[in-house]
């Protein structure tokens, strides 16, 4: 049973086997070398990217798409606009008339079958300032 447990260790050692470790080196000049490097590639990265892009936009050929087709706007005849004009002419004299009434809109939270809108009674609305008008039907 031990051979076998040693068999086991050995195939297991032998396929995850670790390589030497090396002591980690620090070497200053190697690592700001590294970061220049780095650093002057990506500056030279960037101008290249940009100047492709300025020469194109430029040029106009970046952003060009199909070809804007001139739209057809819609023409209005007389007739059309004398119609919408008497149209809000009719709007205008409405708003007029309500402007000047006195009326008061019919409450809604009363007899729902009812036809006519309520009226306020005058005589009581001027003889009574003090309280509410009352309303009839």
């Amino acid at each position: 049973m031990a051979s076998l447990e040693t068999q086991v260790k050995t195939v297991i050692n032998k396929l995850f086997k670790k390589s030497p470790k090396r002591a980690f080196r620090r070497n200053p000049l190697r690592d700001w070398q590294k970061i220049m490097v780095g650093s002057f590639l990506m500056c030279l990265a960037i101008f290249i990217v940009d100047g492709y892009f300025f020469f194109k936009i430029n040029k106009g050929e970046l952003f060009s798409g199909a070809a804007p087709q001139a739209e057809a706007l819609p023409t209005l005849d007389r007739s059309s606009l004398k119609k919408l004009n008497e149209t809000y002419t009719v709007r205008e004299q409405k708003l007029q008339v309500l402007k000047t009434t006195n009326d008061i809109p019919a409450d809604p939270s009363r007899d729902t079958n009812e036809k006519k809108p309520a009226t306020i009674n005058a005589s009581v609305a001027t003889s009574t300032a003090s309280s509410t008008p009352e309303i009839v039907d």
